[in-house]
């Protein structure tokens, strides 16, 4: 169109550049099109030879113009719409109320589908910032469920990286069950060193311990390190934690015989002070 035009206007002269100069502004778009408008009639007061690198040089410079102004248009409009993607995807997941987006990471753990967990997480904690307890509460259950997702899927690494970004990225304190979680994601792929490290961690800041970190600190132990159960039992009493079924499970797994857990049973109460409960008995009396 651009090479049309300057032809007409070199033919017909004045007349042409004043009847198509609406054409020439309306393609343009730009203030560009006031220096074209002055460059073709400087076209009318040249040589011919003048005349035709003037038109040419119109014409590249026409052409370079429309080529930018539609690369700034398509750059625009990708922008826009990204923006428009982030803030779509950010309302959506907005909309989605928490217990649903945890559903869907422990269904990701499940299923081992460890990058989906993560993906959902991270959505998630774009719409929430720690300006209120009531938000913390949300951001801290996200990132424990993640963790618990993480270590299903055997990316035991990655859970003591999210235990990490809760403090440091977000400053969101762990409680018993970020630890909890953490020390059973590196259970389920053999890292029990890693596990008895986050329990010492655990205790060294101030964090209250439970029946189930003793019960996975008893999972860390083997039979060869039995005595080390006494100093569990001692750390329990100091921590006020009475022992569980599942504790007790765990603590005469470690025994050599039935012999020793029924000794083991007595000394609990006559050492520790620690009552074993009838169910103690009863797993005594199937170990036999």
């Amino acid at each position: 169109n651009h090479k049309t035009l300057a032809y007409a206007c070199l033919v017909d002269g004045p007349v042409a550049i004043k009847s198509n100069a609406k054409m020439i502004v309306v393609e343009m778009k730009t203030q560009y099109a006031k220096k074209t408008l002055f460059m073709l009639l400087n076209v009318f007061s040249a040589s011919f030879t003048t005349k035709s690198l003037l038109l040419k040089n119109i014409c590249d410079a026409h052409r370079n113009t429309l080529l930018k102004l539609k690369s700034a248009e398509v750059s625009s409009s990708e922008e826009r719409a990204s923006k428009l993607s982030t803030r779509n995807r950010s309302n959506e997941s907005e909309e989605i109320p928490i217990q649903l987006i945890l559903t869907r990471i422990k269904k990701a753990g499940q299923e081992g589908k460890w990058r989906l967990a993560q993906q959902y997480m991270e959505k998630k904690l774009l719409c929430l910032e720690a300006s209120s307890q009531e938000e913390i509460f949300a951001m801290r259950r996200l990132f424990n469920t993640a963790i618990h997702a993480l270590g299903r899927c055997g990316k035991w690494e990655k859970s003591l990286s999210l235990l990490e970004r809760m403090e440091n990225d977000h400053n969101i304190c762990p409680d018993a069950y970020s630890y909890s979680n953490a020390m059973d994601s590196c259970l389920k792929s053999n890292q029990s060193g890693k596990a008895l490290e986050l329990f010492k961690q655990m205790r060294k800041n101030g964090i209250q311990t439970d029946a189930v970190i003793y019960t996975l600190v008893l999972n860390c132990l083997t039979k060869t390190n039995g005595f080390m159960i006494e100093d569990v039992l001692t750390m329990m009493k100091q921590d006020g934690v009475l022992p569980t079924g599942r504790f007790l499970s765990a603590a005469l797994s470690l025994q050599k015989d039935w012999k020793a857990s029924v000794e083991f049973l007595h000394g609990m109460e006559r050492n520790f002070g620690i009552k074993p409960p009838p169910q103690a008995w009863e797993i005594a009396i199937h170990a036999c």
